[in-house]
């Protein structure tokens, strides 16, 4: 029998997927369009959350929450595979999470508790998003197509947006914000807040591009960084591979506007992550090459400009700048590469706080928003969402969170060519690019606690938790018919 490759295998692990597996063969499997639509709008909003209606006492009404609601009223139609997802670990690490952090706001006091509630609002759009989109594509294997063609061109396109702010504002010192985000359909009634910072450019002078936070805007920039590199090597039509190639090196051009230090690490990790897969997967060694001959070539600019600004520029002459070459600059001359940006300090803080009551139920969700220490600087400041899930919500939370990561980390290997019949040109270059996302997303958490919260890297993850289900569900398929078979 081969390995994950028999109809009997695919119909026993999925009752109810026969339509759309077999049958995508022949390419004959439609997707409702209500589901299609609500997919664009989960990727839009995750890659675009400038944009969205803000309605007073509820909130902002983005792209995201709007493909979330349209997937809840369609549950119905995909009902066979949450019934199987939601009896997996993965899934009930992620809900025990949730409980746990809902549970810990009955300990929050202040603008903590506000703070909380926000926070674990957050958590739960996004992370329930992921899940139901993982959910559609078992259901409907023909998505993994329009999600690539949206990561492809909504994604690519928000690069460019990036590339060409950092541009205009090297060239002019201004940014021009994206169309219609200064008006109802995107910053309306946000700009006069205290801890909102003249948009469209980031706190420091930092190019956010369609983002509200800019280490947010960093994951993406560096997950779409190695995404280009897979697409440049996974196609061999030459619109893609050149689109691919474009994305990497206007990634770079983002990166330097965007002034994410933290990214500027994980580049390193992302592509490294990439080319052991590539070397997993015994891909052509022309294909090896070619990856990394791109990556020496963009990372030798990027290093170059690095050199050139730190050699040429003082720190009081770009005061207030945020490019990259500017806050590593001021990092190297302010001598805090070995405290990561002062980050270490707050993790000192935060050790204080640890105890038994600490540890076994946490201070209360968004505590690290009430609590000034260090300079008046907050708790939360550390970054690092490890820390931050075992000093709010306790030692069970934070271990729930790092074995979902390594349910993760550890499942997102060896993805058959055959995971999805009929579409293994799109997982061939998704199980490429799936180990560096999950890592990525992993290490961002140790260093930015918001991507534990925010939509964007949720959106990535979701490819991820489709691909390990559905890798589990032959598994299992598999397992039960050689018992059947030795039984026999």
């Amino acid at each position: 029998m081969s390995s994950f490759g028999t109809t009997a295998i695919i119909n026993k692990a999925a009752p109810g997927f026969e339509h759309c597996t077999m049958n995508t063969l022949q390419k004959t499997c439609k997707v409702p369009w209500p589901i299609q639509l609500s997919i664009v709008c989960i990727f839009f909003g995750a890659f675009y959350p400038i944009y969205g209606i803000t309605i007073p006492a509820i909130g902002k009404l983005t792209g995201y929450r709007i493909g979330l609601i349209g997937l809840l009223f369609l549950t119905s139609v995909y009902s066979q595979q949450i019934s199987y997802c939601i009896r997996r670990r993965i899934f009930l690490f992620v809900l025990l999470l949730i409980i746990l952090r809902g549970l810990s706001l009955f300990l929050s006091t202040g603008i903590g508790f506000s703070v909380g509630i926000r926070m674990l609002e957050w958590f739960i759009e996004s992370s329930m998003a992921s899940f139901l989109v993982a959910c559609t594509i078992l259901k409907f294997p023909l998505l993994l197509r329009l999600i690539l063609k949206l990561i492809t061109y909504l994604g690519g396109a928000g690069i460019l947006i990036f590339a060409v702010q950092t541009i205009q504002f090297n060239m002019t010192g201004t940014v021009t914000a994206l169309p219609f985000s200064m008006g109802r359909l995107g910053v309306y009634g946000l700009n006069e807040t205290a801890d909102f910072f003249l948009y469209p450019i980031g706190p420091g002078w930092r190019i956010i591009g369609a983002f509200l936070e800019s280490n947010v805007a960093g994951s993406f920039i560096i997950m779409m960084s190695v995404f280009g590199l897979a697409l440049f090597a996974h196609n061999k039509m030459s619109l893609k591979k050149y689109l691919g190639l474009l994305i990497f090196f206007l990634s770079l051009i983002a990166l330097w506007g965007n002034g994410s230090r933290q990214s500027l690490v994980f580049i390193f990790l992302g592509v490294l992550v990439l080319l052991m897969t590539e070397i997993h997967y015994q891909q052509q060694i022309g294909r090896f090459l070619k990856i990394t001959f791109v990556i020496f070539v963009g990372l030798l600019i990027l290093s170059s400009a690095l050199q050139v600004y730190y050699d040429s520029h003082s720190i009081l002459e770009k005061s207030g700048h945020g490019s990259l070459g500017y806050r590593i600059s001021s990092m190297i001359s302010n001598d805090e590469v070995s405290t990561l940006g002062h980050r270490s300090e707050r993790y000192f803080d935060l050790f204080h706080y640890l105890g038994v009551k600490t540890l076994f139920l946490g201070e209360g969700e968004g505590f690290g928003h009430n609590s000034p220490q260090t300079g008046g600087v907050r708790l939360v400041s550390c970054h690092n969402g490890y820390l931050i899930v075992l000093l709010e919500n306790g030692g069970l939370a934070c271990l729930l969170l790092l074995s979902f990561c390594y349910v993760l980390l550890t499942n997102i290997w060896s993805l058959p060519a055959q995971l999805f019949p009929g579409y293994q040109n799109e997982i061939l270059l998704f199980r490429s690019v799936l180990p560096s996302w999950v890592v990525l997303w992993c290490a961002y958490i140790f260093l930015n606690w918001t991507q534990l919260n925010m939509n964007l890297c949720w959106a990535f993850v979701s490819i991820a938790i489709a691909c390990i289900l559905k890798k589990q569900m032959l598994l299992s398929a598999r397992s039960s018919s050689t018992r059947q078979h030795n039984l026999g």
